[in-house]
């Protein structure tokens, strides 16, 4: 016997000559009572009453403070009926046992007191004391962790107790969501519309003590997920801590002081903010309000992060306080030349996992992140395989065959970043799909990597230095300029977006790639439409734009030597648009537009209209990029997959320094690895020369 309110039994304790102070109920501010006992050993056990107007809800917990599991966990809950008029009677004619209900009927007939926990080890009475039992078990309890009881008393005047009994089943007290305050401060998160309770990232500040500056909090339902994410770039600035949460209640721990909260739900939302003061003693309740500004799924388009580092557990989570409709977990990551993906990742079913009807995690993803060839440090980059079907048993470098057996298992094939060492490689070699425009280096924070890969880069005058080296637009102008570069040398890649977050400071989603479904919506569909370019990518803008009304990705054939493109739509983003411009060929063009604030929020959107003909020469390619102004010179952005226009006679001409560049890093490579890879890989960045080089005698200037 652990524990027993009564005295006139020994415990444990009383065995060893301790004795356990007496404690009382105490009053919790949310209209109920609370106890709570911590027991020598570190078991901590505690029970909450919450009125309501019909009933008591009551609710018991165990949490497993000691080095070892627990099982057999029986509890006796006594609802003493010496002391209740009417009730006295020594006998159990007036009792009755259904289920998980054990009531006590009243000497006239009348009046009945009901009581039940879930889940039950038995329902009983006892005629001597006269007392009811509705006895529940603790699930088995793992050493830190903490099981919760559901438990429910009310009193019911009538003659149909079953009835009673029917309808308090009816209520679904056994699946109500848990409620167990531990801290200060609560608070929801809600559609501003709807009243909805929403999934999302939340952010707690302190904004008077730099010592102490962020918090984490957790869910009151302690049976929800919440997920904390603490990463900094060592040394720098580049920050990301926050937690996400389903759709309950939150709580954190705050001591006195000043704090600003943020929730935050993906890139249709406009964030919520809240700023307040903390006194000693005084318990605080936070309602956030997140507005929707735009509802992408209604317009077709649904957003995915194809290169995610977080565990499947919880990957859920994330998709839903994310709002990303699509996620994509590398479970298969190898970092070394000799590593097989099969035996780094779990056995997985290749199927997807529906969180929700429109949000979908699909798990079988390959990584080959190559630092080291055969045990010697020689960085090579990294490559994805999307969506395979079975582990994968090749290992790269060279890397043909792994893209011949992820063509085989129906996968895409996607490009990290656009400097690693082999990448400008793999693309012609691999026949590689997709190209990040938002990888995994554009963050909410701080950019933290100015100089990796700086000595890889063109010193074109459009990719901004300074002397700590890229500046945040110019790392993103050099990945755009080599995806326009490969573009003109007839590599159509596709656009796409990943974060990489559980690597880096960021969250997952911050770069998504929205991809254009219509209104049927399923992850073969969704990954059918990736390929075929109907698509954006965001870091923060939304686009739905048409090209001669149709979708980014289209491809026309003609004879003329040009045709006009008329691209209209909209762009919504949650700061004012800093330029909107067409890529024609690569050239930038700036494109004069009108945008309108919209209230809503705590700030407001900005609506741009688009409405712009141009005149395409055949054969070319044309897209749209936007970036939003913001504070500090951080850098949001949009682009959408470009549309083509082929004219087979005249195919779309390179640009002499792109190729140059081209076949310059080709060359830089194969000096590199000479004494490192083998001949077979090293033959790899020979072809990859020679297709760049072919197009030098028809580049123009």
């Amino acid at each position: 016997l652990t524990y027993l309110a009564h005295t006139h039994i020994d415990t444990i304790w009383s065995r060893q000559g301790i004795t356990l102070p007496q404690l009382e109920w105490v009053a919790n501010g949310e209209n109920g009572w609370t106890s709570e006992r911590t027991l020598p050993n570190g078991i901590r056990i505690g029970t909450t009453a919450t009125a309501h107007q019909d009933h008591i809800e009551l609710m018991m917990w165990l949490h497993n403070g000691t080095d070892k599991p627990l099982s057999d966990l029986r509890v006796q809950n006594c609802v003493m009926l010496k002391a209740a008029a009417g009730f006295t009677q020594q006998n159990n004619d007036n009792k009755l046992i259904r289920g998980n209900y054990a009531a006590a009927r009243s000497a006239d007939g009348q009046r009945w007191i009901i009581t039940a926990w879930d889940p039950l080890h038995r329902a009983w009475a006892n005629a001597p004391c006269p007392c009811l039992h509705s006895d529940p078990q603790f699930p088995d309890c793992a050493a830190g962790q903490t099981q919760y009881l559901r438990g429910w008393f009310s009193f019911y005047q009538g003659s149909d107790p079953d009835g009673e009994l029917a309808r308090i089943e009816a209520t679904g007290w056994k699946q109500r969501p848990l409620r167990h305050r531990t801290a200060n401060v609560t608070g929801t998160i809600c559609d501003a519309d709807t009243g909805t309770p929403l999934a999302a990232r939340l952010y707690v500040q302190r904004l008077d003590d730099p010592q102490q500056p962020f918090f984490f909090a957790t869910s009151l339902n302690p049976q929800s997920t919440t997920v904390a994410y603490n990463r900094q770039v060592p040394g720098t600035e580049s920050q990301e801590r926050h937690v996400s949460l389903s759709a309950e209640p939150f709580q954190v721990q705050l001591p006195p002081g000043t704090y600003r909260v943020t929730a935050v739900r993906g890139k249709e939302y406009l964030p919520a903010t809240a700023e307040f003061t903390v006194l000693a003693d005084q318990p605080a309740d936070l309602p956030l309000k997140l507005q929707r500004f735009v509802q992408m799924t209604e317009l077709g388009w649904y957003s995915g992060d194809v290169h995610l580092h977080r565990p499947m557990a919880e990957v859920p989570t994330l998709l839903m306080s994310e709002d990303l409709n699509v996620g994509l977990p590398m479970n298969y990551w190898v970092r070394d030349s000799r590593e097989i993906p099969a035996a780094s990742g779990p056995a997985l079913s290749p199927e997807p996992v529906f969180v929700s009807p429109t949000h979908v995690i699909l798990p079988m993803n390959t990584e080959y992140e190559i630092f080291s060839v055969a045990g010697q440090r020689q960085t090579q980059g990294a490559v994805f395989v999307l969506n395979h079907r079975e582990p994968l048993k090749l290992s790269a470098p060279p890397v043909a065959a792994v893209a011949a057996e992820a063509r085989r298992q129906g996968a895409l094939l996607d490009i990290d970043k656009h400097s690693w060492e082999w990448s400008l490689m793999i693309i012609p070699i691999m026949n590689v799909d997709l190209f990040e425009l938002a990888n995994n280096h554009h963050w909410q924070t701080k950019f933290g990597f100015p100089k990796w890969t700086l000595n890889n880069s063109p010193d074109w005058p459009e990719i901004e230095r300074t002397d700590a080296g890229f500046t945040e637009l110019g790392w993103t102008e050099f990945g755009m300029r080599t995806y326009y570069s490969l573009l003109n040398c007839g590599f159509r890649l596709r656009v796409s977006a990943g974060t990489g977050s559980g690597v880096h400071p960021v969250a997952p989603g911050h770069g998504r790639v929205y991809v254009h479904v219509g209104d049927q919506f399923t992850p073969q569909r969704w990954l059918e439409q990736l390929n075929a370019g109907r698509s954006f990518v965001t870091t923060g803008p939304l686009m739905d734009l048409r090209f001669n009304d149709q979708l980014p990705g289209t491809a026309w054939r003609t004879t003329q030597t040009s045709e006009p493109v008329r691209v209209r739509g909209v762009i919504l983003s949650q700061h004012p648009p800093d330029r909107v411009e067409l890529v024609r060929n690569g050239v930038i063009e700036a494109v004069a537009v009108q945008s309108e604030r919209v209230a809503g929020g705590d700030r407001g959107y900005w609506k741009t209209a688009l409405d712009h003909s141009v005149e395409l020469a055949a054969s070319g390619w044309l897209a749209v990029r936007v970036f939003e102004k913001i504070p500090g010179g951080k850098v949001s952005f949009a682009h959408s997959n470009p549309i083509f226009l082929d004219n087979p006679s005249r195919p779309v001409p390179a640009k002499r320094r792109e190729v140059e560049y081209l076949v310059r890093r080709m060359d830089e490579e194969l000096q590199r690895n000479a004494a490192v890879l083998s001949e077979e890989a090293l033959d790899e960045y020979r072809r990859a020369r020679d297709i760049y080089a072919a197009k030098l005698p028809d580049a123009v200037p």
